[in-house]
Order: structure tokens, then C-alpha cells, then sequence
């Protein structure tokens, strides 16, 4: 049934070492700054290659797999940018700093990896699946 066409393409997903953000260049901080993250722009476009995490840590070789999977309009690193991020309420002032949701500041570069790691997987599990389902 549909059930077992799903576990034989899931199984038959594998992904390359290269796809899990492992290039990564970084001065000093991992943690997150006022601007939140982002892609950057060449040439007017967005390179989604890209992950612009903070002024010291940009994360690259990010496949373009990532973006294909979308989840209400967005895909999961761009709902983890969107959600992972310091902002200041304008009324009381309260801070809500994404930093300190991470024990160590290396987990935020751990959780990245996972959602890209997970969306090139559900990309490719789906695109394995019978054209019945």
C-alpha cells in the first residue's frame, strides 16, 4: 500500500556529505545579532546558497533542495529565520532574544543543518514516490 511506497523511498534518500551546510566561515560569534538572518543579494537576486546568520558567520553550499520543499508559503529555514531573531516589544520592552534558546551557540548552526537536512530529504523522499500517491 501507500504505506510501504513511502518507506522504500525514504530509504533509498541518501545525501551527500557536501549538503549539510559544512562549509562555514566564521570570525568570532555564533550568536545571533540585532540584524536578523538573511540571504544576500547579488546583482539584485537572492542567493539562496547563502545564509548570512550574523556580521562574523555566513553559512554556504546550502542546495538549492532546501527551498524546493514549502510549508504554508515558506519553507522551513526561511520560517526558522523568520522565528530566530531578537526583537524588542515597542510598548513594555521586552527583549525576546533567540540566543537564549540555544544551551550552547553552536545548537543554532546544529538546528540549521537539521532543517536543511531535513527538507532535501523530504524533497527527495517525494520526488522517489509512485505518481499514484
Amino acid at each position: 500500500g501507500d504505506f510501504a511506497a513511502v518507506s522504500r523511498s525514504a530509504g533509498r534518500v541518501r545525501i551527500p556529505h557536501a549538503y549539510r551546510c559544512s562549509q562555514m566561515v566564521f570570525d568570532s560569534s555564533l550568536r545571533l545579532g540585532r540584524r536578523p538572518m538573511r540571504f544576500p543579494r547579488k546583482r539584485g537576486e537572492i542567493d539562496r546558497s547563502v545564509l548570512i546568520v550574523n556580521d562574523h558567520v555566513r553559512l554556504t553550499g546550502i542546495p538549492g533542495e532546501t527551498h524546493d520543499y514549502v510549508v504554508n508559503g515558506r519553507t522551513p529555514l526561511e520560517w526558522f529565520i523568520d522565528r530566530y531573531k531578537i526583537t524588542e516589544d515597542t510598548k513594555s520592552g521586552i527583549l525576546n532574544d533567540a540566543n537564549a534558546w540555544f544551551e550552547k551557540p553552536e545548537d543554532l548552526i546544529s538546528a540549521i543543518r537539521r532543517i536543511v537536512h531535513l527538507s532535501v530529504k523530504t524533497v527527495r523522499i517525494v520526488k522517489q514516490l509512485p505518481p499514484s500517491l
